[in-house]
C-alpha cells in the first residue's frame, strides 16, 4: 500500500485493502483527487474502492 504517483492534485494509489481505504480517506480530506486503485489481487479488478474504480498491476 502507497502512494505510486502523486502531484498537486491527484494521485494513484497502491493497495484496495483497509489501508488503502485509509489512505483513500486521508487523500480526500487533503483534497487530492485518486484518479485509480491498483491492486494485485485478480480478483478486485473491476471493482470499486469507495467510488474509485480499480485497476490491477501486472
Amino acid at each position: 500500500m502507497g502512494l505510486m504517483n502523486i502531484s498537486e492534485k491527484s494521485a494513484a494509489l497502491y493497495g484496495a485493502g483497509a489501508y488503502g481505504r485509509m489512505l483513500l480517506g486521508l487523500c480526500e480530506k487533503s483534497g487530492i483527487e485518486v484518479t485509480c486503485v491498483c491492486d494485485s489481487d485478480a480478483s478486485k479488478v473491476g471493482g470499486m474502492l469507495d467510488g474509485v474504480r480499480n485497476c490491477i498491476v501486472g
